[in-house]
């Protein structure tokens, strides 16, 4: 929505993460239901008879430009100090760096 602000912290900033957050689960849930629209409508779905293919080709251009949504979401992680021990860490948990087996944890 044009002018939303996100959810204030503690000193009034924004939460970090919240956008990457927002945006994963918008491309997350336009992938779903343009799929769901190109099945509903059958074979019409994927023909210039019926917009839905635009639709599903529209989510997966986006995607591909904004980046995959479990990247996303550990970007939103990582920004947030999920893994670190705090906002803006320096990606170390328990004294070793943040492995990609500890990102894919947030991808649930």
């Amino acid at each position: 929505r044009p002018g939303a602000r996100a959810e204030a912290g503690p000193c009034g900033a924004a939460e970090p993460g919240v956008g990457a957050l927002a945006l994963a689960q918008a491309l997350e849930t336009l992938r779903a239901m343009a799929a769901e629209a190109v099945q509903l409508h059958g074979g019409i779905g994927f023909t210039w008879e019926h917009e839905a293919h635009l639709y599903f080709k529209r989510a997966a251009c986006d995607e591909l430009l904004l980046g995959p949504v479990h990247r996303l979401r550990a970007r939103a992680a990582e920004e947030a100090g999920l893994f670190t021990g705090g906002a803006g860490g320096s990606g170390e948990a328990t004294g070793g760096p943040v492995t990609a087996g500890t990102r894919e944890a947030v991808d649930v």
